[in-house]
Parts: structure tokens; C-alpha cells; sequence
């Protein structure tokens, strides 16, 4: 297992995480802007976001239901425990966590008086970027690397109350920045941010490199995305082993057929 021959280099990116939970100089470049980063508005033709399966904003979307839900529970254990930053990830790159993440970031939007921050951490991908049909100037590895402002790398993909950070191409070696002083300072202003501002971080998987592992440990919780017809028994244990000492906020069965309810009772879902 992938995930496991790496236990000694994950062991150390939490070490190095857990570092930068020191006070760090807040840079006037990266954290002003946040109140008024949604204003940077790119309208997505709704066709664009249907067929790529964004369709939590979607009423007459029946599937839409089921990520309205998901919001009420997540909301629900965030409120209780305070939390205002979480990750969605899952043991493999099939699991649906993007689609979960997103969809869930959508639905969060929605919410009266509520908005979302929805955070491309995957870094090896463009994911998001494609998905919304968007090519900023400016994305999450020039915002980590000190390159760009919050001004400049959140968009607003024409849905009120979401905004939205992608990646401009795939980097390789990004646990370093992911556990950097740019995302720290992010992520202390989302918890200082008065308006029900949720960041939701789409993560890498966790057998891939250490980023999920490590980046985990500044965050509030995370949201596991199991697929049901590719996700084993094994793979669950072995990602819940190397996420022990991270709060679940919940999991998400992907692919389950709705007659499977003694499967799905089986795995604890």
C-alpha cells in the first residue's frame, strides 16, 4: 500500500505542520482583501456546470437532494464543534471527493446567510479550474507562494455567496506550501471572519503523497468520500489509521445502490 510505505515522510509533514501553528506576521498583501475577494465575479453558463455534475444549486435536480442534505448534517456538527475549515479527501484520486467537495461548497452558498470559500488543495490536478470552466491569472500555488493576493485568486464562478480558488497547473512537491505561512494566515482570517464563511478544502487523496495527511493537521475536521464499488475494506482502515489523530467530520458513500442497505450498514455508513 502506497499510502503506508510513506508512514515515516507522513509522520514528519505532520511534525512540520504542527510547526506552523506558531503566531506568524500577518502579510498585508495576502490577508486584506478577504471581505471583498467574492467580488471578483466570472459568470459559468449553468449547461457548463449540469454536465459537469455541479447540480447542488439545481432544485429540479433530483441527486441535488442528497448534497442539501449532506449540507444541513455538515453545518450541523460544524456549529456544535465550531469549526469554520474542512477538508474533504478519500483513500483514492475515484472516491468523488471533488464532486463531493464541490457540491457541498454549492450547497453551503445557498444557505441564508451563509457563504462558502472552496479551496483547490489538490495541486498534482487542475480540477477545479475545469470543472467551472475557469482560467484565472493567478491561483493557489502563486497565493502560497507570495505572488498573489486573496484579491487576486478568488473567483466568484456565478453563484452568489461562493468563492472559489483553483489551481493555474499542476505542481509537484506542494506539501511544502500547503504547510507554509500564506495558508496558515488563510485560514486563521476564515476563523475570524464574522459572516458564517466556511472553507471547504478540496484535498489530495490520502494515499497520494503526504499533502492530505499534513495539511489535515491545520484544519478543523475532514469529510472522508468513500466510493462503493471501488473503495475496500482494507484501503478505509489503512486512510482512517493515517487520519487517527484528525476529526471526522462525517463520511459520504459514493455509488451505492439504494437496495444496498445491508452493505452499507456493514461498513458503518
Amino acid at each position: 500500500m502506497e499510502g503506508l510505505n510513506n508512514m515515516d515522510r507522513i509522520t514528519r509533514a505532520i511534525k512540520q505542520a504542527n510547526k506552523t501553528r506558531e503566531v506568524v506576521q500577518e502579510d498585508k498583501r495576502i490577508v486584506s482583501g478577504l471581505g471583498s475577494a467574492f467580488d471578483n465575479r466570472i459568470e459559468v453558463p449553468k449547461p457548463l456546470l449540469e454536465s459537469n455534475k455541479i447540480i447542488a444549486g439545481m432544485l429540479t435536480n433530483p441527486v441535488s437532494e442528497s448534497y442539501r442534505l449532506l449540507r444541513t448534517k455538515i453545518l450541523r456538527v460544524m456549529s456544535q464543534n465550531k469549526w469554520r475549515v474542512i477538508g474533504v479527501t478519500g483513500p483514492s484520486s475515484s472516491s468523488g471527493k471533488t464532486l463531493t467537495a464541490t457540491n457541498l461548497a454549492v450547497a453551503i452558498a445557498m444557505t441564508p446567510n451563509h457563504s462558502a470559500l472552496l479551496i483547490d488543495a489538490d495541486m498534482r490536478k487542475v480540477a477545479l479550474s475545469r470543472m467551472f470552466g475557469i482560467d484565472p491569472d493567478y491561483g493557489l500555488g502563486e497565493f502560497l507562494s507570495w505572488k498573489a493576493s486573496l484579491e487576486e485568486v478568488v473567483v466568484c464562478p456565478g453563484i452568489d455567496d461562493l468563492g472559489v480558488i483553483v489551481n493555474t497547473h499542476p505542481l509537484q512537491g506542494s506539501s511544502d506550501l500547503l504547510m507554509g505561512d500564506a495558508l496558515r494566515i488563510l485560514i486563521d482570517q476564515v476563523r475570524q471572519n464574522d459572516d458564517n464563511l466556511v472553507a471547504i478544502f478540496d484535498l489530495p487523496p490520502v494515499f497520494v503523497g503526504d499533502d492530505a495527511v499534513a495539511l489535515s493537521a491545520n484544519l478543523d475536521a475532514v469529510l472522508v468520500v468513500v466510493d462503493s464499488g471501488h473503495t475496500t475494506r482494507e484501503q478505509l482502515e489503512s486512510c482512517m489509521d493515517l487520519l487517527k489523530d484528525v476529526n471526522i467530520a462525517g463520511y459520504v458513500l459514493n455509488n451505492a445502490p439504494d437496495s444496498d442497505r445491508k452493505a452499507q450498514q456493514e461498513w458503518g455508513y
